[in-house]
């Protein structure tokens, strides 16, 4: 059951960015405001993040606002722990692409862990 849960929210995940990317990308094409078209990915791919963990991966029978409460919530620790991670491994001198990559696995397996075990307890998936 968790090997299909991962490859389930992995696909999602691939899904997510690539709303993220294509979000961003037509908001370059059309407008100056990088900061803007960034954000707007963002919020792309979350919203595909969290209709696929929900629906797909994680099958939530819960009620919608808890569940949209407690990924908002999951969204913003994970982006402080990717920025807190980051952080840390650059000042001890590892490699940006390799700090990077290490900060990629650990949030995604944190985020995982923490959608299955609160986010989207009680569910199907």
């Amino acid at each position: 059951m968790i090997r299909s849960q991962l490859i389930r929210y992995a696909s999602v995940g691939v899904l997510a960015a690539a709303a993220q990317f294509l979000v961003t990308y037509l908001g370059h094409s059309i407008s100056p405001l990088t900061g803007l078209s960034a954000a707007l990915g963002y919020a792309a791919g979350l919203c595909v993040s969290f209709i696929g963990q929900r629906h797909f991966t994680f099958k939530s029978k819960n009620m919608l606002h808890q569940d949209l409460s407690n990924f908002a919530k999951l969204a913003i620790a994970i982006l402080f722990l990717n920025y807190v991670l980051m952080w840390a491994l650059i000042e001890a001198g590892a490699p940006p692409l390799l700090a990077s990559a290490a900060c990629v696995i650990a949030t995604t397996l944190a985020s995982f862990t923490a959608m299955k075990l609160w986010v989207f307890k009680n569910s199907e998936g």
